[in-house]
Parts: C-alpha cells; structure tokens; sequence
C-alpha cells in the first residue's frame, strides 16, 4: 500500500484496522518513507506478527509519501485495511 500525502509532513506513526476482517491483519510488515515517491528510506519499522489493530511507531521523518509492504502471509487469509491513520505533523520552515 502506498500513500502520497498533499504536502510533506513529519510523520511519526501509522495506524491498521481491519474493523470487519479481524484476522485479515499482516503477519509481517515493513514501513518506508520517500519525499518524492522514486527513492524510498531504509524501512523506518518492520514487525512479524500484527494484530485486528495496530499502532506502529517510529522515529519522526519528514516525507510526503508512506509505503507499507506485507512481508508475512496467512495461507487462507487476506490483509485487510479498513482504516489507515498517519500520525504526522507539518514539518517546520
């Protein structure tokens, strides 16, 4: 899943819910930022098992851009998201 934000912003965490599909989480993920979309940071957080709702913590970046890779799978489930939450704020002149 990947994310373009309207302007760059200081970002700081990222929120999953599966809401309706409580076991359609991500059984491994990886979190990587860009400021233009082409070149992508290191992962800034990574994990190998989730949970129906998650709250993935990182140290703040700017970025206007968030990719968010499932890196584990669950043969008869899918990944599901049916909220995404950026915590971010407006990076400082």
């Amino acid at each position: 899943v990947q994310v373009e934000l309207p302007e760059p912003a200081l970002l700081s965490a990222v929120t999953l819910d599966t809401k309706g599909s409580p076991g359609d989480y991500p059984r491994g993920y990886e979190i990587q930022l860009s400021n233009d979309g082409k070149t992508w940071s290191q992962p800034v957080a990574r994990g190998k098992e989730g949970e129906a709702k998650m709250r993935i913590g990182f140290q703040e970046q700017p970025a206007r851009f968030i990719r968010i890779t499932q890196t584990g799978q669950h043969q008869r489930l899918f990944w599901s998201i049916h909220h995404l939450g950026l915590m971010a704020k407006e990076p400082r002149s």
